[in-house]
């Protein structure tokens, strides 16, 4: 998973995060202004202590429901941001994985090519340098100016004699 969607996935959840605490801030604030109200009215004496309690049980409650109401939203988001998580987790096990899938097919081929061509490579950087061209190519011509192949001059014959 590239960068850019953990990014915006971070950004996401950071938004939603703070737009679920705003939204629960606005709430509590609204109902604390109106148990506010209600507990100025009962010490300045408008209201009995029975209608006082009956109401801070309301506000408890609905105070008690706006903190589920986070929590769920909370866990949601932050579910979301697991899930994120979980998958790029999940696309740096595949990378690893398949990268070492090829390191072993590069090793084979390589182990193989040099099974293969190794000896031979070996072989001809083994061999001298010839430093005159020309006699070479005298002793191995005929009468006729033609040049001869016999296994004594042949590099991949070791062992043929003329």
């Amino acid at each position: 998973m590239p960068d850019s969607e953990v990014h915006r996935a971070r950004t996401l959840r950071l938004k939603a995060t703070k737009e679920n605490r705003m939204r629960a801030r606005v709430q509590v604030a609204s109902i604390s202004m109106k148990y506010r109200a209600v507990k100025n009215s009962m010490l300045s004496g408008a209201i009995d202590k029975a209608a006082f309690e009956k109401a801070y049980k309301l506000v408890a409650q609905t105070i008690r429901r706006y903190r589920e109401e986070f929590a769920d939203r909370q866990k949601g988001i932050e579910e979301s941001w697991a899930l994120v998580v979980q998958r790029q987790k999940a696309a740096e096990k595949y990378l690893v994985q398949d990268m070492d899938k090829v390191e072993s097919i590069y090793e084979q081929t390589l182990a193989s090519l040099a099974d293969r061509y190794g000896k031979r490579i070996a072989y001809y950087q083994s061999l001298p340098t010839i430093e005159n061209i020309q006699k070479l190519i005298l002793d191995t011509e005929d009468v006729n100016g033609d040049l001869q192949q016999t296994s004594a001059n042949c590099p991949i014959f070791e062992d043929g004699l003329a």
